[in-house]
């Protein structure tokens, strides 16, 4: 089967994560974007999406898209939860000034986190979808998932900056992050970059 962006996503939702579990939630917009970017440029998935720099690193809008187009169906649910960890940024809520400003230079910070869960009639169909993909494409959403979806959000940036400087070129958290922790290393499997 050949993959789409729409059948990626709801694979991806499907795919066991770090509890071991088919249907671990996927919690706020940028780990979102980040494993889609991450499992396209390390996971040998297909380039589904166009990823351009943006406030957060490597995004693409077209994810966000298909994630309402999902929901629209009945296939994905998103939730808000309250945000209790202010580096847990949520690209959309940035983007559409949900956040107070504090001062020009600072970076406005959410309230609250997009969730995003398969439904039970989102689950059925990203099974029958699950069953037939090919074992390798499998394990390589498995893999993403299992190893950057339960990972503390600074630390996955801090993989993607050091990784794909290039991704984090317009984000207006980079040296927060990068000098967050200073002198210690991501708790993250090490990455070679393929050029």
């Amino acid at each position: 089967m050949q993959l789409s962006g729409l059948k990626f996503l709801a694979t991806l939702l499907y795919a066991k994560g770090a509890s071991g579990r088919a249907n671990e939630p996927i919690r706020g917009t940028t780990r979102l974007e980040k494993l889609v970017f991450l499992a396209q440029k390390e996971g040998g998935i297909p380039e589904l999406y166009d990823f351009e720099p943006y406030d957060y690193g490597p995004w693409s809008s077209d994810i966000e898209d298909d994630m309402e187009a999902l929901s629209n169906t009945g296939l994905v649910e998103i939730d808000e939860e309250p945000l209790l960890v202010t580096i847990e940024e949520s690209d959309s809520a940035y983007r559409n000034n949900q956040c107070e400003q504090r001062e020009e230079s600072d970076v406005r910070m959410p309230t609250s986190l997009k969730v995003y869960r398969l439904s039970e009639k989102g689950s059925k169909a990203a099974q029958g979808l699950w069953k037939n993909i090919d074992s390798e494409t499998k394990k390589k959403i498995e893999d993403i998932k299992r190893r950057y979806n339960d990972v503390p959000l600074t630390d996955l940036l801090r993989l993607v900056y050091t990784v794909y400087p290039e991704g984090a070129a317009a984000s207006k958290i980079y040296d927060r992050i990068l000098s967050s922790r200073r002198g210690s290393r991501p708790h993250l499997p090490e990455v070679e970059r393929d050029e």
